[in-house]
């Protein structure tokens, strides 16, 4: 007995509709029950969105490729980017996020047909395809996609959100061109309809070419997002308690002005400073309990408040926008002698930017104020730097921090008492960062 699939059916199902021939009700009941059985494959769907997963896709992309060219038949591409999602995963929390994911998915099955194709690519990369379609038919559909995200983005949303709609980007296949030519051609699409400013279809071909100052207001427009994501982001940890909020932008702050001396500069400096803004992200996954704790933490809090580098790249390291960023956030807890966190990095092996965020992080914790100790005066923090230096620290760039403070408080350091006595604080985390680990012993 022939086996057949749920491509078989759509087949046969097309091939009736092109003769003008209306589906039995035993075709029907075949194409359902063939739905149904794909369905309950656990494998085959994104089990956030319901559509088809991204190697699924590419295989499907490839046998219709290979039936376009024996049948000579048209098919088109669209790609779809949710606008801003990751602004509204940072003000509204990752399940309003993903619910506002699933609903754009909602909206494209509600609106392809039985033999098209939807499929979660990445993240909020979303894909359709469309057999025997041309571009002029695509495009009706992708506005009605649109159109009607737009519109159920109205009625779920807050207004206060801007993001939520989609953008996109479609192309036919040209007579005798390979599938990944006409992947490239439907991305170049989509982030010409971004760089418009989203919520907006465009066509492959309809854009103008890549000159110099087209690429230039793409960077443009992406690094504004990107600024704005962070930012976003960096007010989600903030709120988490009041000092975070201050020791954050402190931290930045000195790791900039610590950058620069080392050479960092222009869209660099830049990106670091968003970098060294983010770099205890990952305390978002950190109990407030813990968080705001005011005796020492137990081993087993210790062990959760470790764990928010690992939390922080979680969160971020699926987006490609913001891999520049996650050096300096995931690896800031490393010591120049390899007894730190996550993974023990020694030495040079630590990323640069992890290294200064290292220095900054520690000193600004030093000096702060908190509720139960006044801050150390400057010129006793740059010298519990110095001790650390070739331990904790990165021994060269300590040096360059200190000249740096010692320019800017007063024009000359002068320490006092380099055998001062470090002010313990009541959590492990802040003896970490306030007293250079009080030597090689302690827990970091």
């Amino acid at each position: 007995m022939t086996r057949w699939t749920i491509e078989d059916a759509h087949r046969r199902s097309a091939i009736l509709n092109l003769l003008g021939m209306a589906d039995s009700g035993e075709d029907q009941h075949l194409v359902v029950e063939l739905s149904a059985a794909s369905a309950q494959a656990p494998a085959l769907k994104d089990p956030l969105t319901g559509l088809m997963t991204h190697s699924v896709f590419l295989d499907a992309l490839q046998r219709q490729d290979a039936t376009s060219r024996r049948y000579a038949e048209s098919y088109s591409l669209l790609r779809i980017d949710v606008d801003r999602l990751a602004a509204l995963n940072a003000a509204q929390g990752y399940s309003e996020g993903d619910a506002w994911l699933t609903e754009v998915a909602g909206v494209i099955h509600a609106c392809i047909r039985i033999s098209d194709m939807g499929a979660r690519l990445a993240g909020d990369d979303l894909a359709v395809m469309l057999p025997q379609t041309d571009q002029d038919g695509a495009w009706i559909l992708a506005e009605r996609i649109r159109e009607a995200v737009a519109i159920r983005r109205a009625a779920v949303l807050s207004p206060a959100h801007s993001g939520g709609a989609v953008s996109i980007g479609l192309a036919e296949a040209r007579p005798g061109e390979a599938h990944g030519a006409l992947l490239e051609r439907v991305e170049w699409a989509l982030a010409m309809a971004k760089q418009a400013g989203g919520n907006r279809v465009v066509r492959a071909g309809e854009e103008a070419p890549p000159d110099a100052t087209a690429i230039t207001r793409g960077l443009q427009f992406r690094r504004e997002a990107l600024v704005d994501a962070i930012e976003a982001l960096a007010a989600v940890v903030e709120a988490k308690d009041g000092y975070t909020s201050s020791h954050s932008s402190a931290v930045a702050e000195y790791a900039t002005r610590l950058a620069r001396r080392v050479g960092y500069d222009g869209e660099r400096l830049e990106t670091f400073r968003l970098a060294a803004r983010l770099h205890d992200l990952g305390k978002i996954g950190v109990p407030d309990a813990i968080l705001k704790k005011a005796g020492p933490l137990s081993d087993e809090e210790w062990e959760l408040m470790q764990q928010h580098p690992a939390m922080g790249r979680r969160i971020l390291g699926n987006t490609r926008h913001f891999s520049s960023v996650l050096p300096a956030m995931v690896y800031h807890h490393e010591r120049w002698d390899g007894r730190g966190y996550p993974e023990g990095l020694a030495g040079e092996a630590i990323p640069l930017d992890a290294r200064i965020v290292c220095i900054a992080d520690a000193y600004g914790a030093m000096v702060d104020d908190r509720p139960y100790r006044k801050g150390l005066g400057y010129e006793t923090a740059c010298s519990i730097l110095q001790k650390g230096a070739g331990l904790q620290f990165d021994p060269h760039l300590v040096e360059i921090f200190v000249a740096m403070i010692a320019e800017e408080e007063t024009g000359a350091l002068r320490i006092e008492n380099p055998d001062a006595p470090v002010a313990a604080g009541p959590t492990r985390a802040d003896l970490a960062n306030e007293a250079a680990l009080k030597g090689a012993s302690d827990k970091v």
